[in-house]
């Protein structure tokens, strides 16, 4: 018999699928990323590209812990992916575009424009950005979604090999971690660029991730001490440094320190989820706002940038500050319109996912929903 079936489901309509403190992650990461983005001039906080380190780990967790579950054939796999974020980013094209036509002095011409649309809209941005330095903006964000798609197309097979063989969660963990390690190092020879915006080292965050929903099944003691909670605040105050007077992701500097940082912070707090829901880092992640940003950070991902790309020629007549201040009220309205319209109507119903029973230590593991995207 196979891994898959260490575990059994079942079902209860009143579980609460989402679990907060994994939004609260997401909302950690999409202020990193915001705040690189618009430091604008600013010495501090060009380490916040590690925000994207994060995403990539919880998204490797949450889609191995889809594929773990619910073994969906390769083309439901595929399509509920494209039902769950495509619509968001063909939004965001289609403004995109439309603002590059109607608006004056655009930061590209409109011929451009629909070559950026094109790539952004057939997930090339990872590779045509270190391959042929074409950054397809106002779209340049797009690359991290691109590198996830190939993650997406290749993770499913490995999934359903890894069940079909007779390795214990352990086993599994263990070699994909192993894996993931050979990946990585093979992506440090690469350049800066190719390194950053190119799909090999970001598969080795996802294989991570997908190796801590594999620890999930494993048996864990039920009095685990204060270390694992020392570790995860002691590697969160380092990536909050990180994300304050780090290097950006092309320096050698964010491979060697900044990205095993932020990868290592994020899968502690996992960990510690796992073992101590009731941390106090835990709760903190949990906090309502930080957890609500993290609902819709994939649109806020999406459009954060999209109105920088135009004021990087004009400000519309504007002092720089208010331009900016416009562009934040922008951003917020259209994130949270984004959320509603274009995500929340294909986000699958909680009830769709039941917890996980890990039968040899008779506990129940709340599966959380399925709403990663960035």
């Amino acid at each position: 018999m196979g891994l898959h079936t260490n575990a059994v489901t079942a079902t209860s309509s009143t579980v609460q699928h989402r679990v907060a403190y994994l939004d609260g992650l997401r909302g950690v990461a999409i202020l990193a990323v915001i705040a690189v983005h618009w430091r604008h001039g600013f010495q501090w906080f060009i380490g916040g590209s590690v925000g994207v380190d994060v995403f990539f780990v919880l998204s490797g967790y949450l889609i191995t812990g889809i594929l773990i579950r619910r073994r969906p054939s390769y083309g439901a796999f595929m399509l509920a992916r494209a039902r769950r974020l495509l619509p968001a980013l063909a939004g965001a094209i289609a403004a995109g575009l439309l603002l590059c036509l109607l608006l004056p002095d655009p930061p590209v011409s409109a011929a451009e424009a629909f070559a950026g649309a094109l790539v952004t809209g057939l997930q090339l941005t990872s590779i045509s950005r270190p391959g042929w330095d074409f950054a397809a903006t106002p779209w340049s964000v797009s690359w991290s979604l691109a590198a996830e798609w190939y993650f997406y197309a290749a993770w499913p097979a490995i999934v359903a090999a890894v069940g079909r063989r007779t390795w214990s969660p352990q086993q599994a963990r263990n070699r994909l971690l192993v894996g993931a390690g050979i990946v990585y190092g093979g992506s440090m020879l690469l350049s800066g660029s190719w390194f950053y915006y190119g799909p090999s080292g970001r598969f080795a965050e996802l294989v991570v991730g997908g190796a801590l929903a594999y620890h999930q099944l494993c048996p864990r003691p039920e009095h685990t001490g204060r270390g694992r909670q020392v570790a995860a605040c002691v590697l969160g105050a380092a990536a909050v440094a990180w994300v304050v007077i780090g290097t950006g992701g092309t320096d050698a500097a964010y491979r060697w320190i900044g990205l095993p940082v932020a990868v290592a912070w994020t899968c502690s707090v996992i960990v510690l989820a796992m073992s101590e829901p009731g941390a106090a880092l835990i709760r903190g992640l949990a906090f309502k706002p930080l957890a609500a940003l993290g609902r819709i950070s994939y649109s806020v991902y999406l459009w954060h940038y999209l109105p920088l790309a135009f004021l990087a020629n004009t400000s519309f007549g504007l002092p720089k500050p208010v331009a900016l201040g416009g562009c934040m009220i922008l951003v917020a309205a259209a994130s949270i319109a984004s959320y509603r319209w274009l995500e929340k109507p294909f986000i699958r119903p909680h009830a769709a996912t039941p917890p996980v029973i890990d039968v040899r230590t008779s506990r129940k593991t709340v599966a959380p929903a399925d709403t990663s995207g960035v």
